[in-house]
């Protein structure tokens, strides 16, 4: 379908990451499928309730979406029931707000039983806010006719019990399955055995360096979100030491508290960790505010305390000496990488059994 990406920017917006919002929505919708064939960025002076912007601007942009022949339109903010309804008919195509589009990737890519009960979870968590936009059509009082409906009860209020009852159906199972983890923990813990987990910025690079330090070939694909579920495996620092690593979900700016929630057994992976292996992107635009992004995640699930090594991934991809000499000058204590070439991969060990031994 063709898709119109739109960067909104709000009166609290970083207007210096507009550039830099909008490459990432593109991503993000490439990664989830659509077919981007254009992009807007619209100021919005003033919030709007009902439809976010004001009429008159929301009608002008219709008219450019109309010109553009756009089908779906991806919208990088999030938006309430009411908006979604009253923008979708004023501009006549599908809207998918940013945590929609997060949850389609999500689901494209959960491959493992937890990951597929988290997501659906996330997504359900998501539909119950708006199941008065999704079955207006279905919202009027029913007789009160079999087990599943009591007398004077709405359509509406039948669904937003099911799917609490799902959630919690889940969330049992998702529970169960996070106390087997549980018991392969302790069972490391009882063999003294360091613990470190890969945090970053999605598609920063993690799944690559897992690859490089255990010697492995676990998929890397150059895309968001391309792990899910955490992943394990045993790294030798020297001959007579070695740890677990763990590579974790990627974390992105905006990650709405829900998902955290959702995924927040997944994410206890970093909860028990000796050592966070803070990996960044050395590529990116957006340095600065990807490493905040990740410290506002890790403040989130208690877990910004954690001792952490800053170590920037992809040195090789860096042409410009005098780029990378700034960004080390701006970050003295961090460590750089290239997992692909394998540069610095043994003074990262190094530290690595300063830190955990």
């Amino acid at each position: 379908m063709k898709t119109l990406c739109i960067e909104a920017v709000l009166p609290e917006s970083d207007c210096f990451m507009i550039e830099e919002n909008l490459l990432e929505l593109k991503e993000l919708g490439q990664t989830a499928g659509y077919d981007i064939i254009d992009s807007l960025v619209i100021s919005i002076p003033r919030f709007f309730s009902a439809t976010l912007m004001s009429q008159p601007l929301a009608e002008e942009i219709g008219l450019e979406i109309k010109e553009k022949e756009a089908e779906v339109v991806l919208l990088n903010v999030d938006l309430s029931s009411s908006q979604l309804k009253n923008l979708e008919k004023i501009w006549e195509v599908m809207i998918v707000d940013r945590t929609e589009l997060i949850l389609k990737i999500f689901q494209n890519n959960a491959r493992t039983k937890e990951a597929k009960l988290q997501v659906e979870i996330a997504q359900l968590r998501y539909t119950l806010p708006r199941l008065k936009r999704m079955w207006g059509h279905l919202s009027r009082i029913e007789g009160g006719f079999g087990f599943t409906k009591g007398p004077g009860e709405t359509q509406i209020e039948i669904d937003r019990r099911i799917i609490k009852d799902r959630i919690s159906f889940l969330s049992s199972k998702v529970k169960k399955i996070s106390q087997r983890r549980e018991v392969r923990r302790k069972k490391r813990v009882e063999a003294d055995l360091p613990m470190v987990s890969l945090v970053g910025y999605t598609n920063a690079g993690k799944t690559a360096l897992l690859n490089c330090l255990a010697k492995e070939q676990k998929e890397s694909e150059n895309k968001l979100f391309a792990t899910l579920s955490p992943v394990t495996r045993k790294v030798f620092l020297d001959f007579s030491k070695y740890m677990l690593l763990s590579d974790t979900v990627g974390f992105i700016k905006n990650l709405p508290s829900h998902l955290i929630a959702s995924f927040h057994s997944t994410l206890q992976e970093i909860e028990y960790s000796d050592l966070l292996i803070l990996l960044q992107d050395v590529t990116s635009n957006s340095i600065f505010e990807k490493v905040d992004t990740v410290h506002t995640v890790l403040d989130e699930i208690n877990c910004l305390s954690k001792k952490t090594l800053l170590v920037f991934t992809k040195i090789d991809l860096i042409q410009d000496e005098s780029v990378l000499n700034r960004i080390k000058s701006n970050y003295p204590d961090a460590l750089f990488i290239s997992s692909l070439t394998k540069e610095g991969i043994d003074t990262l060990k190094t530290k690595i059994l300063e830190m955990v031994f």
